[in-house]
């Protein structure tokens, strides 16, 4: 989640359905507690990527590892100010 308008108006609603499909919320505190979040990180760079992107990056996966995952269409990447995924 980030904090923008599209979230602040829809958030009620996304916390109903994330509850509806069974899932719990719990505090940051707790989850950190979690030994996932000692992994290295593999990524330093300026685009926002996932926890698993940086932990697969950090194991040295080949890019294989991503096969079948979306790509970020340009017009997103421009947006981003980023040249590449």
């Amino acid at each position: 989640m980030h904090a923008n308008a599209l979230n602040a108006d829809s958030i009620g609603e996304l916390i109903a359905a994330t509850r509806r499909r069974g899932y719990t919320f719990i505090a940051l505190e707790q989850a950190l507690q979690d030994p996932v979040y000692a992994h290295a990180d593999g990524y330093n760079g300026a685009g926002g990527i996932s926890w698993i992107h940086r932990w697969a990056m950090a194991e040295g996966k080949p890019r294989s590892f991503y096969a079948g995952e979306p790509k970020v269409p340009r017009w997103v990447l421009a947006l981003a100010g980023i040249a590449d995924e």
